[in-house]
């Protein structure tokens, strides 16, 4: 058993290997098994070279460029996307009839997933993509970077555990880096050579050791993660001209400077700095006319105060995150005639409501908006009639809205193409499940801050087709939430918090449900 147990453990987790060398030694008498024992890792290596020979010639530079995140890695397949798209890696040519570039990396991701290379996480709540992550399965990670390696595909140099020098012997075009304690030396010729680079962790000291200036050829910037400490965006990332691609999520960065703007072949930037931090955006990404997907930081402002950036000129983006109009100019939003994902924020300004709504209007029908509203109280009729424009916005798909409503529409004439849902401080009148219940793809709601002013809420037998997902917060007049025994039928996370009155009782046939994965109820 213990020679079984080792033998298994050589495989790596990787599922097939299990499969294969269990198959392979099923018929085999004591005698071959004690051979295979001893030479179990060359069997392996035999294995996974196979998987390398036999993807399909369209499969093996993804399976390659896999290699540069770390083996338990979450990998976002929008991030994927935005480098297999600069690498090269998706090809038009390969594109079925009607299917977009996202599809073909999805088919791509599904055939390695067929063949348990990686494991696939699915959105819980449908998006324009259909995954949220990928995976590698066992150690399938180390065959990325050995092929990687040896093809002179990437290099990946760990300084949490020995220093390195990199010489002009080894020219890879793509470089990992994961800062440590470590030195690292590189060659003018090597940094000369790479076209993308990937930097995980440390300060803003280790970094600036790099010599980014160095790295002439640029086309891809990943820094991930690291802490520069309160400062501007180190300098020699604006002489790096030829840039695409562009990402500090993660790292705590507080301005980005005006040097930026240098920057005008950027196709992709991704601000998204760790959320605690406040960053200052310098007025020049109009500059960056070739921008397809702009990610803003969650909280950011200008140098001047009560200046908006202005960036009317992007009008190849077709990805804006964070767009708050209280720092970007609302009306900007309609010159982007290619855009398909809007995530803005308003932040208790009718007139900026309003704008949106009129732009969300006559928007085609391929975007996918996703719009959080706080502090905007519709009291007055001329709010609420705006409101119910609002909410009948078919491009509408999620929305978290803060303040009063005081009553729903019917249900037909709220956007059927909504999926998430957050409602807090609206202050309903009237049971707002019976209208909710009957949103067709609704998969995500969360009742919060008292929501609803009643005592009762009753969801019928054909009610919530498609939820996945409800929260019920700080309803505090509520005493009593009934559910059809048929209601929400895949319902995987239900909880009811701060509800002091609440009774406490859920339907047994609820409470057993195969797809409950989470019941949470807490009284306070």
């Amino acid at each position: 058993m213990v020679m079984v147990r080792q033998m298994v453990g050589s495989c790596k987790g990787v599922p097939q290997l299990i499969k294969e060398l269990a198959f392979y030694l099923a018929p085999k008498p004591a005698e071959e098994w004690e051979i295979v024992y001893k030479n179990i890792q060359t069997y392996v290596s035999a294995f996974f070279s196979t998987i390398y020979s036999e993807l399909s010639d369209h499969l093996k530079p993804g399976f390659l460029h896999l290699g540069q995140f770390s083996e338990d890695a979450e990998i976002e397949t929008e991030k994927l996307f935005h480098l297999w798209m600069i690498e090269g890696f998706l090809s038009t040519k390969e594109r079925a009839r009607g299917e977009r570039m996202m599809d073909l990396m999805e088919r791509y991701l599904n055939e390695l997933a067929h063949i348990n290379i990686i494991g696939l996480q699915q959105e819980e709540v449908p998006t324009e993509k259909k995954f949220k992550a990928c995976r590698f399965i066992g150690g399938i990670k180390n065959l990325c970077v050995a092929w990687g390696e040896q093809k002179l595909f990437l290099k990946i140099v760990n300084l949490r555990e020995n220093d390195c020098s990199l010489s002009s012997e080894t020219l890879p075009p793509r470089l990992v880096i994961y800062q440590g304690d470590h030195e690292l030396s590189v060659a003018y010729e090597v940094a000369n050579n790479v076209r993308s680079l990937r930097v995980v962790g440390g300060n803003r000291k280790q970094f600036e050791m790099l010599n980014i200036k160095n790295f002439r050829v640029l086309r891809i910037l990943d820094v991930d993660g690291i802490n520069f400490q309160g400062q501007k965006l180190p300098r020699g990332i604006s002489n790096l001209l030829l840039l695409r691609y562009l990402s500090v999520k993660g790292c705590v960065l507080e301005e980005l400077p005006s040097s930026i703007g240098t920057l005008v072949h950027l196709q992709v930037l991704d601000l998204r700095v760790k959320e605690s931090t406040e960053m200052v955006v310098a007025d020049v990404l109009w500059k960056m006319r070739k921008l397809k997907h702009l990610y803003l930081p969650s909280k950011f402002r200008t140098q001047k105060e009560g200046e908006k950036l202005r960036l009317d000129s992007l009008k190849e983006l077709e990805t804006i995150e964070n767009f708050n109009t209280s720092v970007c100019k609302v009306n900007h939003v309609s010159k982007f005639p290619k855009l398909r994902y809007l995530a803005a924020k308003i932040e208790g300004n009718f007139e900026d409501f309003k704008s949106i709504n009129s732009y969300m209007k006559t928007s085609n029908n391929w975007l996918y908006a996703s719009i959080d509203i706080v502090d905007l109280d519709c009291y007055s009729e001329e709010m609420h009639s705006v409101l119910r424009e609002f909410l009948w916005c078919e491009v509408l798909q999620t929305l978290h809205f803060k303040g009063h409503i005081g009553h729903l529409p019917p249900y037909d004439e709220i956007s059927q193409k909504l999926t998430q849902l957050v409602l807090n401080n609206s202050h309903l009148k009237e049971d707002p499940m019976p209208t909710l219940e009957r949103l067709p793809n609704l998969a995500r709601l969360i009742l919060a801050g008292d929501a609803y002013m009643g005592k009762k809420m009753v969801c019928s037998a054909s009610g919530f087709r498609q939820l996945k997902h409800l929260e019920i917060m700080s309803l505090h007049l509520l005493e009593k939430f009934e559910v059809n025994c048929t209601a929400m039928p895949i319902i995987s996370v239900l909880k009811i918090t701060n509800c002091e009155r609440y009774d406490r009782v859920i339907p047994d046939c609820l409470n057993e449900r195969s797809s409950l994965h989470h019941l949470e109820i807490v009284l306070s």
